[in-house]
């Protein structure tokens, strides 16, 4: 019997998207478990800038790749992550789609001119094509749920792959810049939440905690706000490296102390941080660590992250087994791949 071909639809940006790597992690574990799997780039092919252009087919990342559009013409079922291009919609094969997105995030993006992410959930509830649909936090269940109420939503954890997200000793340096508490941020600043409270956490911990530095990852320095509150932090001699994307956060999560950040969810910093062992301050609320507060009491998130480094210092192997634990236990990339695998051939089954 030939194996089910199954071709996800996301744009193909290694190293360069959460949603990316996630979907290559489900793609990843598809093709151990027998699917003839692979991605298609729904992007045009020229673009004013290049980051929007799509990649050539079959461009390959770490085991899967690309395909061309008359390829996905033979898919058994597509799984959307980023929506389907009319193009695509008018080959009529059933997909599931992914709802990579926080619901308050895809609604600010429609509210403030930019996607209509809202408007094509409620447009493709009533779609026959759409089979199921997928989210990755419990948290959110209801709110998909409710967006689509005539589709079966089903929820599965977050994955990341573990064995490339794992604590082990590194010689990184933060290019240099280096403090004697280095505490990491590398949350992408949305419309519904950005470091902004957390950073203020920092600054209010840094008083009383001389040497710490903050070293801040995905940072656009062209939202003019933020270079005044960096300069703040770099005149006080307590902001560390400062960069927008990377490829080696892996090094910078071994190479810390603590890292931060406003979620209650296991968000893609979150699984990579705590599977590769770090200590992590969240948002109030955020089950995958001891380390909580509101992040707008500025006192009290400072205290957390006082309290996650005196027990990196008291005993840094518990520490670091406990964390990667949790990773083991909640975002275990295989196992999130085998959920899609068991919805991918029920759906093919009941065609």
């Amino acid at each position: 019997m030939p194996k089910k071909r199954v071709v996800h639809i996301a744009p193909f940006t290694p190293h360069l998207c959460g949603l990316y790597e996630t979907a290559r992690e489900i793609v990843s574990q598809e093709r151990k478990n027998g699917y003839d799997a692979f991605f298609y780039d729904p992007r045009p092919e020229k673009a004013d800038d290049l980051a929007d252009r799509r990649v050539p087919d079959w461009s390959e990342d770490r085991g899967v790749c690309t395909v061309p559009f008359d390829f996905v013409k033979s898919a058994d079922i597509i799984v959307s992550h980023s929506g389907l291009t009319e193009e695509l919609r008018k080959l009529e094969i059933p997909y599931i789609h992914i709802a990579h997105g926080r619901p308050y995030s895809s609604f600010m993006l429609e509210n403030t001119g930019k996607t209509a992410v809202y408007s094509m959930y409620r447009s493709i509830n009533n779609d026959p094509l759409l089979k199921a649909v997928v989210t990755l936090w419990s948290e959110y269940q209801k709110h998909i749920g409710m967006l689509f109420d005539k589709k079966p939503v089903h929820t599965f954890e977050a994955p990341v792959n573990l064995e490339h997200w794992y604590p082990a000793e590194t010689s990184y340096d933060f290019n240099g810049q280096a403090g004697d508490v280095n505490v990491v941020c590398s949350d992408i600043w949305r419309v519904d939440k950005n470091p902004y409270h957390v950073v203020h956490g920092f600054m209010e911990y840094a008083k009383t905690r001389q040497g710490a530095k903050l070293h801040m990852y995905a940072v656009d320095l062209k939202q003019h706000g933020w270079k005044c509150l960096l300069g703040m932090m770099k005149e006080r001699g307590i902001l560390g490296e400062v960069r927008n994307y990377v490829d080696n956060l892996d090094h910078v999560y071994r190479a810390a102390d603590v890292m931060i950040t406003p979620h209650k969810i296991a968000t893609r910093t979150v699984r990579e941080a705590i599977a590769s062992g770090l200590q992590v301050v969240a948002g109030a609320g955020n089950k995958y660590t001891a380390y909580t507060a509101d992040e707008e009491d500025i006192e009290s998130y400072a205290g957390r992250i006082q309290k996650a480094h005196d027990d990196l210092l008291a005993d840094g192997s518990k520490c670091e087994a406990i964390n990667r634990s949790t990773a083991v236990k909640h975002f275990d990339a295989a196992k999130t791949g085998n959920q899609m695998c068991d919805l991918i051939q029920r759906t093919i089954n009941d065609r």
